[in-house]
């Protein structure tokens, strides 16, 4: 993931690229943005730029999405 940070006025605009096999939808970049730290001065916005990523095998695409990743 890469993420820029922009200042316009009193938002902050976060952008962030992200690659996965599952977009995110509006309800989760809601719920990223609200765990962002808040600026100084003003507000956080931020926005997704969603790269979908398929993993591809000798047969073919493999749908390998179980989730979130587990911590052992």
């Amino acid at each position: 993931m890469e993420a820029l940070f922009e200042a316009r006025g009193k938002v902050t605009i976060v952008r962030a690229v992200v690659h996965g096999a599952v977009q995110p939808s509006p309800a989760d970049v809601a719920a990223i943005e609200r765990g962002l730290p808040d600026p100084r001065a003003g507000a956080t916005e931020l926005r997704i730029r969603f790269v979908p990523t398929v993993t591809i095998g000798r047969d073919g695409p493999i749908s390998d999405y179980s989730g979130p990743a587990r911590r052992d």
